[in-house]
């Protein structure tokens, strides 16, 4: 059938409107379908990095757990508990302790996910021996940690009391089951023991200059300081006095000990290392300092010298005394 004009003319704009309608459908705002579009792709690209997020946290995860398996002890528990504690009398002797002891704990099972091994250290050594089992413990990769460590001088010797708390874990998914793990530790910065001793048993002070005796815990006591001696230009009848290196500036009352039921103030020279106990009625004469001790309380001491009635506390030197009424 033939269209006439006027169908003709409404066809056309019958075909217009319906490419309106198709171009506003796809090109208009939020709420048509491209907009629908839109949205969802940022939807899915948000949903696709947080995927991406937690799939990187997971190898991670995988991946430190690989490194645990590793150096976990093994999985037989009760042959875990005896070769661990085995190893750390063999690191106690390797180190030179005196009258090692070590006593384990009764293991600890968190779930399925890990058995914990408690072990208990004791023994004597100087700062030397302590560093060289510390050097060994951490250069092992076993999964461990010393959880606590105490350090007790002990009086007029270079031995320590120690006492070690340590943890060891051992995973129901290790790479061994009857043996020890012989992966390497990577706690420690530096390659050589000497580098340990150098830094903790002798102790640097500054430039060239090391504690002559307790390394690390030794107590720090400055260089004297140097005296220049000038000569005059003539016609200078003689050179000027050099002067005295007064030691009371070093002076410190590092504290009070009660004894007999008296109070004792003791006084560190820090630049000679000599001590001093001194109760209530003793004289003292440090360097250009003489005093007498006139009372001794908990945490300071009151003294008279040069005419003055002093008190200091403890910790400080002689010199930055107060004066009281």
């Amino acid at each position: 059938m033939t269209l006439g004009k006027r169908e003709k003319v409404l066809a056309v704009i019958a075909a217009v409107m319906v490419m309106l309608a198709t171009a506003k459908l796809l090109l208009s705002g939020p709420d048509d379908s491209i907009g629908d579009l839109r949205k969802q792709y940022r939807e899915k690209t948000e949903e696709l990095d947080r995927l991406r997020r937690i799939d990187g946290r997971r190898r991670y995860a995988l991946k430190q757990l690989k490194e645990w398996e590793q150096r976990s002890l093994p999985t037989n528990a009760k042959l875990a508990k005896s070769l661990y504690q085995n190893w750390l009398r063999e690191l106690t002797v390797r180190a030179g302790f005196d009258e090692p002891t070590v006593d384990p704990g009764k293991g600890r099972a968190h779930g399925k996910v890990y058995t914990a091994f408690p072990y208990t250290i004791r023994a004597k050594a100087d700062l030397r021996r302590l560093t060289r089992f510390l050097f060994d413990f951490y250069s092992a990769g076993h999964l461990h940690q010393i959880r606590w460590l105490s350090i007790k001088p002990q009086e007029d010797s270079e031995k320590l009391d120690l006492v070690f708390t340590i943890e060891a874990l051992s995973l129901p998914s290790a790479d061994q089951e009857r043996q020890l793990s012989h992966a390497p530790g990577e706690s420690l910065k530096l390659d050589e023991l000497s580098a340990y001793w150098d830094a903790i048993v002798r102790r640097r002070l500054e430039g060239e200059r090391f504690a002559p005796s307790g390394g690390l815990f030794a107590a720090y006591y400055p260089q004297p300081p140097k005296t220049v001696v000038s000569r005059p230009d003539p016609p200078a009848p003689k050179e000027p006095e050099k002067p005295e290196f007064d030691h009371s500036r070093f002076a410190k009352l590092t504290g009070n000990v009660a004894k007999d039921g008296r109070w004792e103030a003791w006084l560190t020279v820090q630049t000679t290392g000599k001590q001093w106990q001194l109760s209530e009625g003793d004289t003292f004469e440090i360097g250009s300092l003489r005093g007498k001790v006139t009372r001794v309380l908990p945490h300071a001491m009151e003294f008279e010298a040069e005419g003055r009635r002093l008190s200091v506390a403890a910790g400080k030197v002689l010199r930055d005394a107060v004066e009281v009424p």
